[in-house]
């Protein structure tokens, strides 16, 4: 399969696929918990007063890598359940640590048992745990660890989406920044033969509603769309540099392409006819091999349309 991404894991978590490569996967859940740990605990940062600055940096990487990995987990589990109303992305971050940070209390009575022996004499740690929401003080400080949080969860989740171009949590490079009178309007004209044809502009007055793949493609991956693969509640999008996972059903996706000659050859398959390279047989059906090299099966059901609209038309002979 044609990939800009040849190292990138197959997985899924939580119903959402990743497209993170395994080092930007262990950059982001570990790397980033353990820098942070380390910050705060060479400052002594933390609540507890404790008998060592090596103390303290153990104390903060316990909070810094549950915190971090809960925040990952709320924040695709409130991308999944407000995904119907398509909330901005900075909006499902916000709302991924507040979980997080509750939970996070249970843990500090294991994380204090842990450490009682650091403990100076003396020493006070403010209980974050029973949850006491009337009480003013434990509502201040945390509201302190939200902002605090807020300020290192937004910036590296902008940072993998914006500049490593790595889908997030469904959300897709350029869609969860660009202003709607700062977007590209793309809209479908007919040219001369009566077939459709992609018009790019960048009049901030077009009224036409944009194309919801065409926004969400990363640049790097241009905009000659090639072909479509369905994997679950998203779309994988084929283009001729690359291919992109993106939040959006199969059949939106082949609606928004309707203006290329595209067909659908598979279930889960649609490809853009303007670029195939080879229809071949493949055991009782075929494999069409596109001009990147990907190549897309065939299914049973669809075999007749391809024979019809593909083999009759080129000089590629239908299977004995």
């Amino acid at each position: 399969m044609h990939t800009d991404r040849p190292d990138t894991p197959p997985y899924r978590f939580l119903g959402v696929s990743s497209d993170m490569s395994y080092p930007q996967a262990l950059a982001f859940y570990v790397g980033f918990p353990l820098i942070f740990g380390m910050l705060f605990g060479s400052n002594s940062g933390g609540s507890a007063m404790l008998s060592s600055k090596e103390a303290h940096i153990l104390w903060a990487l316990s909070v810094s890598f549950p915190v971090w990995w809960m925040q990952d987990i709320f924040s695709r589990l409130t991308a999944i359940v407000l995904r119907p109303w398509k909330p901005p992305f900075w909006f499902v971050l916000a709302l991924g640590i507040i979980p997080a940070l509750l939970l996070n209390g249970p843990l500090h009575i294991v994380r204090v048992d842990l450490f009682r022996d650091y403990f100076v004499e003396g020493g006070s740690i403010y209980p974050i745990w029973p949850w006491n929401f009337s009480d003013p003080t434990y509502l201040s400080k945390n509201f302190y660890n939200y902002v605090t949080g807020l300020l290192l969860w937004l910036p590296v989740n902008y940072f993998y989406l914006q500049v490593l171009g790595v889908t997030r949590y469904g959300y897709a490079e350029e869609k969860t920044h660009t202003l709607p009178w700062q977007s590209q309007q793309r809209h479908a004209s007919k040219d001369q033969q009566g077939s459709d044809t992609l018009d790019v502009t960048s009049t901030a007055s077009d009224a036409e509603i944009l194309n919801p793949v065409y926004d969400r493609l990363p640049k790097d991956l241009g905009k000659e769309v090639i072909g479509l693969k369905a994997e679950e509640h998203y779309t994988r999008i084929f283009t001729t540099l690359g291919d992109n996972l993106m939040l959006i059903r199969f059949t939106d996706a082949t609606k928004a392409l309707k203006h290329l000659p595209g067909m659908q050859v598979h279930r889960s398959y649609w490809i853009n006819r303007d670029y195939i390279k080879d229809v071949h047989r493949e055991n009782a059906s075929y494999q069409i091999t596109m001009t990147t090299g990907w190549t897309v099966p065939v299914s049973r059901s669809f075999k007749i349309k391809v024979e019809e609209e593909l083999l009759s038309k080129t000089d590629i002979s239908s299977p004995q």
